[in-house]
């Protein structure tokens, strides 16, 4: 069945990789998980210490009998229902404890700069692949941490007073979809011989309009 289910993507020349670890399982982080399971990763190792609140179903696929379960629970019921076969490991949030918990490539998905931060130097020290997508109303991020010119977290996201970060938001289902779409894209089109990319930062509207701009040229 599985071999069957990915027929149509053979010829696509993607790569998803055998494993990634997502910390953050909210608004972006759930479809980053679900996209990288249908996109064919093996394993998903979900880092989250949230329950699911009725504020979250204006933009992830559950229902209202999934409120007051944790995130990571809901997430991996989710994609055991659509790929059984993978496998899915549930954590809490990730902290000084768990950081050794963190393997494959890593999606960083939270909303503190604390735990930015950590994640960040856990991935340089263990040479970790890292990425960061984040949103905050209409305004998308996507960082390859491998990028060459891949901003500091601090410029991304510390307004100078280090506070907690996106936690909340304006949100809605489209820019964290998106998010999660580009970062999909980004990590399965990462063939061994292949560079980082750029950093994808803007508003949802002018991103979307230079790339139409672009498919028409």
């Amino acid at each position: 069945m599985v071999d069957m289910m990915y027929n149509r993507q053979q010829t696509l020349h993607i790569y998803p990789p055998d494993e990634v670890s997502i910390i953050g399982c909210g608004g972006v982080g759930a479809w980053v998980a679900i996209d990288l399971a249908l996109a064919g990763v093996n394993k998903l190792n979900l880092f989250d210490d949230d329950d699911l609140e009725v504020h979250n179903l204006n933009r992830l696929p559950f229902s209202a009998d999934d409120i007051g379960k944790p995130k990571t629970e809901v997430v991996k019921c989710f994609i055991s229902n659509i790929r059984p076969d993978a496998i899915v490991v549930m954590y809490g949030r990730a902290s000084g404890i768990t950081k050794n918990l963190l393997s494959g490539a890593i999606v960083d998905c939270t909303d503190s700069l604390e735990a930015q931060t950590l994640i960040y130097e856990e991935c340089k020290r263990r040479k970790l692949l890292y990425y960061r997508v984040g949103y905050d109303g209409h305004h998308i991020t996507v960082i390859d941490g491998q990028s060459s010119d891949a901003p500091k977290i601090d410029k991304v996201w510390d307004d100078g007073t280090r506070r907690a970060g996106y936690t909340i938001i304006p949100s809605w289902a489209v820019p964290a979809q998106i998010a999660a779409c580009y970062l999909t894209h980004i990590l399965c089109h990462r063939a061994p011989s292949s560079g980082a990319c750029h950093p994808i930062t803007g508003h949802i509207d002018s991103i979307i309009d230079n790339h139409w701009k672009a498919a028409k040229r």
